[in-house]
């Protein structure tokens, strides 16, 4: 598998990141920063892909990769990763199970 941009929560933040291994990546991230990670999706991508949406949301950075986590960011994210599913829907209308 490829690389995979994530989006997880922990209370009040949201972040963005990018990963080979999302699950070991979210683990490594609980461990040094005492969080409790929750991965809200995932998509694949690329670093280009994870710098575009870092700048897209600039306004909501708390700071690097980190967002608050409000309605309105939540709504973004959430439309993200539904446009996503549907870009890549089967021809029989069903979506890839992520």
């Amino acid at each position: 598998m490829g690389t995979q941009i994530y989006f997880a929560e922990s209370g009040d933040r949201i972040k963005i990141g990018i990963s080979r291994n999302v699950k070991s990546r979210i683990k490594q991230i609980n461990k040094q920063a005492g969080t409790n990670l929750r991965v809200i999706g995932t998509v694949p991508g690329d670093f280009a892909g994870e710098k575009a949406l870092h700048s897209g949301l600039d306004k909501h950075r708390i700071s690097g990769e980190w967002y608050r986590n409000s309605e309105e960011m939540r709504s973004i994210v959430e439309r993200y990763l539904q446009d996503f599913a549907a870009a890549i829907k089967n021809p029989d209308g069903k979506t890839y199970a992520f």
